[in-house]
C-alpha cells in the first residue's frame, strides 16, 4: 500500500483482493497496517493489533468463524479477487 504504481492487496482466508480503490488501506488510512497481509485471525477476533495479524483461522471457534465469514462476504461483494496465498 505504499507504492502508488502498484495495486494494494489484502487477503482473507487465503483469497487475495485488490483494495486499491479504498483509501483506508493507503498510508495514513485506518487499515494501512493490514495492506499486504492476510489478517484472518485478527478480523475474526476484531483485534487489529499487529501480533494478531495472522492467516491461520482453521482453529477458530464457531462464533469467530462466523465473524470471519461475514468479513469475507463483505470484501467479496466489493473488491476483485486477484489471487490466492
Amino acid at each position: 500500500g505504499t507504492d502508488p504504481n502498484r495495486p494494494t492487496l489484502f487477503a482473507i482466508k487465503g483469497i487475495v483482493f485488490d483494495v486499491s480503490q479504498n483509501p483506508s488501506f493507503a498510508p495514513g488510512g485506518c487499515y494501512h497496517e493490514l495492506a499486504g497481509k492476510d489478517p484472518s485471525r485478527a478480523l475474526a477476533r476484531s483485534s487489529f493489533h499487529k501480533s494478531r495479524c495472522k492467516a491461520e483461522f482453521h482453529d477458530l471457534g464457531e462464533q469467530e468463524q462466523t465473524i470471519l465469514n461475514e468479513w469475507f462476504e463483505h470484501y467479496l461483494k466489493r473488491y476483485k479477487i486477484v489471487g490466492k496465498v
